[in-house]
């Protein structure tokens, strides 16, 4: 997450040797929930370094990846609460990366979906911190979606207020 911030390139870098050795992992067994979760993370990953790179079709195309697997992976282990983590991050930067583009209405979209995750993960893991700290990221980018939208041109003095 350090080199995300830092250095976007070389984190694109390390994400795509992860994801290829993750996906050589899953490729030899397709049913270990843990080998696509890992690919889900990488995705993750290349996602938010292309994003934070200005390359946001790209990031958009390895999120929904990102989100393909780990909707497989929920529906064949639910219980596995932690590794669903990954779902409630990636509509979190799918939404951010949509904001970014002015997608505003679909943002939301994915900000509320990731939203409901964390917090069927959070009711069943109530003490769990990482679970509380990803429904506060969400919480906080819906926060950002009606602060970016109170920012509009043509919106009345009365609209603005209501969105902020």
């Amino acid at each position: 997450m350090m080199l995300l911030a830092t250095n976007p390139a070389e984190a694109l870098q390390t994400y795509r040797k992860a994801f290829e050795l993750s996906n050589e992992l899953s490729s030899a067994d397709t049913a270990n929930v843990h080998h696509r979760s890992s690919l889900a993370d990488a995705l993750l990953g290349t996602g938010q370094a292309l994003h934070q790179l200005g390359r946001k079709e790209e990031a958009i195309q390895d999120l929904t990846r990102a989100l393909d697997l780990e909707k497989s992976i929920e529906a064949v282990a639910p219980e596995r609460i932690f590794l669903l983590r990954t779902l409630s991050r990636t509509y979190l930067e799918m939404g951010n990366v949509l904001l970014d583009q002015g997608e505003g209405s679909r943002a939301l979209e994915n900000y509320r979906e990731g939203l409901a995750i964390a917090e069927r993960s959070l009711q069943r893991a109530t003490s769990s911190l990482n679970h509380a700290i990803d429904r506060a990221d969400l919480l906080e980018a819906v926060g950002r979606y009606y602060l970016t939208s109170a920012e509009q041109a043509g919106l009345s003095q009365s609209r603005r207020s209501q969105l902020k």
